[in-house]
């Protein structure tokens, strides 16, 4: 019987997960960015540094949790099963290249450092954005949900000089659109997360040609 009702459980979440609904791609999810002619091309690099992933409890392409009604936790990734660095990256990319700015995606990978990261960044010669992930995960059950991000964000000159660093340590509401699945709702999180950073004008200033 135990194991009748743990099923049920397991199967109600995959439904709630996507449910019949289509899930979006990185540009039916692209975040609207204020960027024009004035600003580089850029590089950008997502960095895992989820300590839940360094220390092998949760894959690189880990997303979050969807709890039962009983609160008993079931982990999620991406959809697409890609890493969440390059998720993400993906859909970032595709609001910047929007805006008609061309971005080089830097594939990362949780064992780099910090500098070697870096240095892939600037070798393409371009401004660039690092995003370095502490913590990154949805968590939701019936009676709350959130985006929860503790990132460290930089940019960088051709040179690789820090021109602006900033720290995002926030939980997110996850947008409850009527009959849409988790999964796009939590793009709609991710892409209203990204609209803000790139709202702010010392942001897009330091992005500037």
């Amino acid at each position: 019987m135990k194991l009748i009702i743990k099923t049920c459980l397991i199967t109600l979440g995959l439904v709630s997960l996507s449910g019949c609904v289509s899930s979006k791609n990185a540009q039916q999810t692209a975040p609207d960015i204020n960027a024009n002619t004035q600003y580089s091309d850029i590089s950008l690099a997502f960095h895992d540094q989820r300590p839940y992933v360094l220390d092998n409890d949760k894959t690189v392409a880990f997303e979050g949790i969807i709890r039962s009604g009983f609160g008993i936790p079931y982990s999620y990734e991406t959809y697409t099963k890609q890493p969440l660095t390059d998720y993400l990256s993906d859909r970032l990319s595709a609001g910047f290249e929007k805006a008609g700015v061309e971005v080089t995606q830097v594939i990362t990978t949780p064992l780099m450092d910090t500098t070697e990261v870096k240095s892939a960044l600037v070798s393409a010669g371009n401004k660039s954005i690092l995003f370095e992930m502490r913590n990154w995960k949805y968590d939701t059950h019936a009676f709350s949900d959130g985006v929860y991000i503790d990132v460290t964000m930089t940019i960088l000159d051709s040179k690789g000089k820090s021109l602006l660093t900033r720290v995002y340590n926030v939980e997110d509401n996850i947008p409850d659109n009527g009959g849409d699945s988790i999964i796009n709702n939590v793009q709609q999180a991710y892409q209203t997360r990204f609209e803000t950073i790139f709202a702010e004008q010392d942001v897009l200033d330091a992005l500037k040609k």
